[in-house]
């Protein structure tokens, strides 16, 4: 009609597609077709009337298969009414935004599909993207927060975020602790909180917290609630990043019952005695100028298990764990030194440290501790000691959590980066940086399975924290990365540190695959040198060696991934020496180059190492597998693939392995390809193993005699196998007459 219609106008009317004005065709088919997002136009009843690459690459399927079916015949059940009632909307010619539901893979897993579709007509054009990658990062991520929330909400002391002089984040004992609830936290200042007499030692507390990344001493301050009662509260805070600015995490605790004890303790000796012989927490004095414990009150065998007579009889060396003694006597010389200056001054002190309990173990106490002269004029302390227990497991737990590498127990990122700024000094120098790399991690975990992978992330960073130093810090800063921050350290000594973690490397056993390292290290050496600058001539080291010894790694854990196979199943063995034999008999028939001989023969024997994932039962068992198993089976292809694709020695047969189930109908696995599509290494592949499987004995069946053998072959010729090939197999290798099979 268009050729008619120029002939009549005269005029030249430019195709659909064409450029405007330059008369050329615009390619809108291989646009559509290249698209990286998966393009479908439909019709109204849900057949896919076109859909392009991305489809067929997503689920697995030809576009055969896909165009002229109904959607709905791969969407998940559970999404099938959702999807219906999108269609209709479509229908009302109602356009459909972020719509998500499931579908159906090739292998039988399910992708997350994200849509975005428009109706026109009876037609229906569609944009959609494979979103489930990000759903799964969604959903761990909800996870961690929420075992981060459980922590948070049930830790025994108030927690509180402050920026700004405001609280961001309170825990319901902090709600507990104020009277506040949880809107009126948002808008109520700390100093609000704090009683007027208090508020400078908080405000002094509060500026030492944000210069200083370490947890300081307790401070006792009093708090003014919501009902305008006042309690005293003993607060620490650390400083930590919210939201890309500094703030204090602050935890506090309720100690007005302490504090009104030890009121009690000055207005009265007996009403004190009345209230210690009650009190869940441990009153203890001592006798400093007779240097022993005169009383105990009773709950002190309830915290550690002694009589209130054998925990006074005790030395300070059998009360107090030996971490804690000397910390224990300095307090009590300068407190005491202080007390006898300034008797008038009743000061509260209070420490932590760790206590015996009977049976040998220790317990984490935290003491209120002030003197007195006693009648005869002895010099006493008296103290209130509470166990501290879980409180000090949940810091350290909240301390592990902010700064350790969860696999490896290695400082993280996180760490190394503040580390890397508090050490960058002028009295750190020399300071070197080493980063270390774990070749062929992916390859590993292809091959064995993450477990795999994560063991010897965890072994690599054994060995190097054994053999670093004390003072050095080591840490994990990504997936198989990890870096040595060595200050006060030149490059000579940072090489024979290096040189040592190298050689407990080496001395390594293959479990199961060879663990090999790169290293690259940079020295800083002058102050006005940038860490960044340092850091960035390290990773480029780094690098540098990792591009010769990488490859070779690969291809020794690809052969030690042969070798675990080969034991597992000494018939896949003998299977892949045959296959490799007739590939090279194909080849040579064929007329093909010597390297190509070569390659396929190295095809025939990697050809099944994909199975290194099968469990060694299945290999070897007496009953054919099952639909369930022969899915896993399947699979083998593309893990060999994805084995063999990393190395520049296995990597040019890593197709070959990929397509060799394929077939020239398409109905192959994994990928579905037909005829010419499929590598001629691998149609020869297919008619090697096919022929070899069906003469040799399996644990689930008897051979085939090799008559029968030849006519399945010739059966299959144009189906599944190019019939080009199989002749060349029939009459060359096997030197019979084509004609004759039948």
């Amino acid at each position: 009609e268009m050729a008619d219609e120029k002939k009549t106008s005269g005029v030249e009317r430019e195709e659909p597609g064409a450029i405007p004005g330059t008369g050329i065709d615009f390619p809108f088919d291989r646009l559509f077709d290249l698209s990286m997002e998966m393009l479908c136009i439909a019709d109204l009843d849900g057949r896919f009337v076109r859909v392009n690459r991305a489809w067929s690459e997503t689920l697995g399927l030809t576009r055969e298969q896909l165009e002229g079916s109904s959607f709905l015949e791969f969407v998940h059940p559970d999404d099938v009414h959702q999807t219906r009632e999108v269609m209709s909307a479509l229908g009302r010619q109602q356009p459909v935004d972020r719509f998500v539901n499931r579908y159906k893979v090739r292998d039988g897993s399910w992708r997350q599909i994200e849509w975005r579709a428009t109706p026109d007509g009876h037609l229906v054009y569609a944009a959609a993207r494979d979103v489930t990658e990000q759903r799964l990062y969604e959903k761990s991520m909800r996870e961690s927060e929420e075992r981060y929330r459980i922590l948070f909400e049930n830790a025994v002391e108030a927690v509180s975020v402050i920026q700004d002089g405001k609280f961001v984040l309170c825990n319901p004992m902090a709600f507990q602790l104020t009277g506040y609830t949880e809107a009126d936290m948002g808008k109520v200042g700390l100093l609000e909180l704090i009683h007027p007499d208090d508020r400078m030692l908080a405000g002094g507390n509060l500026a030492t917290r944000y210069q200083d990344n370490g947890f300081r001493e307790r401070t006792e301050l009093r708090l003014v609630r919501k009902d305008g009662s006042i309690l005293w509260a003993e607060a620490a805070g650390v400083r930590i990043e919210w939201n890309g600015r500094p703030a204090i995490l602050s935890f506090s605790t309720d100690i007005t019952r302490r504090k009104e004890a030890e009121s009690a303790l000055r207005s009265s000796e007996e009403k004190y005695r009345m209230i210690a012989e009650q009190a869940s927490d441990v009153i203890w004095i001592r006798n400093l100028t007779r240097d022993r414990f005169t009383y105990f009150s009773p709950s002190v065998e309830q915290q550690r298990g002694f009589t209130p007579e054998e925990a006074a009889i005790q030395t300070l060396e059998e009360a107090y764990a030996p971490d804690s003694l000397e910390s224990l006597r300095n307090a009590f010389n300068r407190e005491t030194a202080y007390f006898v200056s300034h008797p008038e001054d009743v000061r509260v002190y209070v420490s932590q440290m760790r206590q015996t309990v009977k049976g040998g173990e220790y317990v984490w106490i935290e003491t209120a501790t002030r003197y007195r002269r006693n009648e005869a004029g002895e010099t006493e302390a008296i103290g209130v000691s509470r166990n501290i227990e879980e409180r000090k497991r949940a810091e350290e737990r909240i301390l592990q959590l902010s700064f350790h590498d969860q696999l490896t127990g290695l400082y993280n990122r996180r760490f190394y980066e503040e580390e890397r700024l508090r050490l960058d000094t002028s009295r750190n120098l020399p300071m070197t940086l080493v980063i270390a790399d774990v070749n062929g991690l992916k390859l590993v975990n292809d091959a064995f399975g993450h477990q795999a992978g994560d063991r010897m992330l965890v072994r690599v960073a054994s060995l190097i924290r054994n053999v670093s130093r004390a003072d050095d810090i080591v840490a994990r800063i990504g997936g198989d990365e990890f870096v040595l921050l060595l200050p006060k350290t030149g490059t000579e000594e940072a090489t024979g540190i290096v040189r040592r973690i190298r050689e407990a490397i080496a001395g390594e056993e293959a479990q199961p695959a060879v663990i090999s390292v790169s290293f690259g290290m940079a020295t800083k050496e002058k102050a006005d040198e940038d860490m960044s600058a340092v850091f960035t001539e390290a990773e480029n080291a780094m690098y540098r060696e990792k591009l010769t010894e990488s490859n070779s790694m690969r291809s020794e854990t690809i052969r030690i991934v042969a070798r675990t196979l080969y034991l597992k199943s000494p018939k896949e063995q003998m299977h892949g020496n045959r296959v490799a034999m007739l590939c090279g008999s194909i080849a040579r028939a064929m007329g093909m180059r010597e390297e190509e001989i070569r390659e396929l023969t190295t095809a025939g024997l990697m050809h099944d190492i994909g199975k290194i994932v099968l469990d060694e039962a299945l290999l070897e068992q007496a009953a054919g597998p099952t639909e369930d198993q022969w899915t896993e089976i399947r699979r083998h292809p593309e893990i060999g693939y994805q084995i063999l694709r990393g190395t520049s020695e296995f990597a040019p047969v890593a197709n070959a392995v990929l397509s060799h189930h394929e077939r020239i109908d398409g109905k192959g696995y994994p990928r579905g390809s037909e005829g010419d599509k499929i590598p001629v290494v691998s149609r020869i592949l297919a008619i090697a193993e096919a022929y070899d499987e069906m003469t040799s004995d399996r644990v689930y069946r008897k051979r085939m005699d090799e008559e029968k053998a030849v006519r399945e072959i010739r059966l299959g010729a144009g189906t599944q196998f190019d019939e080009k090939i199989a002749r060349v197999f029939i009459t060359k290798v096997l030197g019979r007459h084509w004609e004759d099979v039948v």
